[in-house]
């Protein structure tokens, strides 16, 4: 058998291939004879892919975010409305244009009293401050309008009596020389206006903090102090 044919029809088959010849001329008339065709594939597809619940959930959580950050920046963007009113007292009380008892007043309101003069304000519904004669009080904006100074004045001059029933730390008085956080309680303030004067506490306690000073009160406790230092000897 001539094994050449196999791969090469124009060489001569052999004597022995005539099983082969037999075969292949069986299969004459399924031959082609023109050129290969070609494949008419249909144009490429671009994948389309699908959003999954991993994707959505994503997605979600973005969106939450944006809705929680926008919230965020709406209450810390926003100021308050001021908590304190002004109560009526028996007494004189010199009030300036626009002031009606009952009403809010406005924060960095600046509330000052003569020698005969007291004014009592109330602090939402968690306490009252009383300002004694010759006094100078300022209302600030909160620290933090959740937590810490929620309610928040400045005494810069005369005597305050506070009485508060709130969360540890939300009242703070401040001063030109140190800060007085209230832990639930009722107390006195005195000071003039180099800073001396003292600190007595009836109920609860309170945090004196100034000077790098920080020093607790408790009931019956009377702190004296000099130009805005405790004196602590």
């Amino acid at each position: 058998m001539n094994e050449l044919y196999l791969f090469d029809p124009s060489t001569e088959p052999s004597a022995d291939d005539g099983l082969l010849l037999s075969l292949e001329q069986d299969l004459q008339g399924l031959r082609w004879c023109g050129e290969l065709p070609v494949m008419n594939m249909p144009p490429a597809r671009k994948r389309v892919v699908g959003l999954g619940w991993r994707s959505l959930t994503g997605i979600v959580a973005a969106a939450s975010l944006l809705v929680v950050g926008m919230l965020w920046l709406v209450q810390f963007t926003t100021q308050p409305s001021s908590p304190f009113r002004w109560n009526d007292l028996a007494g004189v009380i010199q009030v300036q244009e626009g002031w009606m008892v009952g009403a809010s007043l406005d924060f960095d309101t600046l509330i000052e009293t003569n020698a005969e003069d007291e004014i009592e304000l109330s602090i939402a519904d968690v306490g009252e401050v009383r300002l004694g004669p010759n006094g100078r009080l300022r209302i600030k904006p909160p620290l933090d309008a959740f937590g810490d100074g929620r309610f928040r004045l400045e005494l810069l001059q005369g005597e305050m009596e506070v009485w508060v029933i709130a969360p540890a730390r939300a009242f703070l008085v401040e001063t030109p020389w140190f800060e007085v956080w209230d832990l639930g309680c009722q107390y006195r303030i005195e000071i003039d206006a180099i800073g001396n004067g003292e600190i007595s506490v009836q109920l609860g306690a309170v945090q004196f903090v100034g000077g790098g000073q920080s020093i607790r009160l408790a009931p019956g406790d009377v702190l004296r102090l000099s130009q805005g230092r405790a004196l602590t000897d």
